[in-house]
């Protein structure tokens, strides 16, 4: 009789499955797919904008709103233009605008308990 073997592999190669997309869609990559399809939820429709709230120490808030900032503009690819494309911006990636920040929506904390301050 010949032996079982009971253990499993150290490791194992799979395929890298395709993502999905809108319109059915497939792509490996995340960017590209959306780029090329949109997202897979727009058959659902999409809201008229993208609307931030944002808490945070207040000495960071100002950062917080330039990261929303810059969600809205492109950036071009610096490294390995082959697998990276250009990012063209929220509004073209995802099909919706993203909304200026509604100062009611923005919240801060004394900085005193930021515990990454206290580092």
């Amino acid at each position: 009789m010949t032996e079982v073997a009971r253990e499993l592999p150290g490791f194992s190669k799979i395929p890298e499955p395709d993502l999905m997309f809108a319109a059915g869609g497939l792509d490996k990559h995340p960017l590209r797919g959306l780029l090329e399809h949109g997202p897979f939820g727009l058959k659902y429709g999409t809201p008229a904008t993208v609307r931030f709230a944002l808490i945070g120490p207040t000495a960071q808030l100002r950062q917080l709103r330039s990261v929303v900032a810059e969600l809205t503009k492109g950036a071009k690819t610096r490294e390995v233009p082959t697998y990276y494309p250009d990012y063209p911006g929220f509004e073209n990636v995802f099909r919706t605008p993203i909304a200026p920040v509604d100062d009611n929506l923005v919240f801060s904390f004394p900085d005193e308990l930021d515990i990454h301050a206290r580092r």
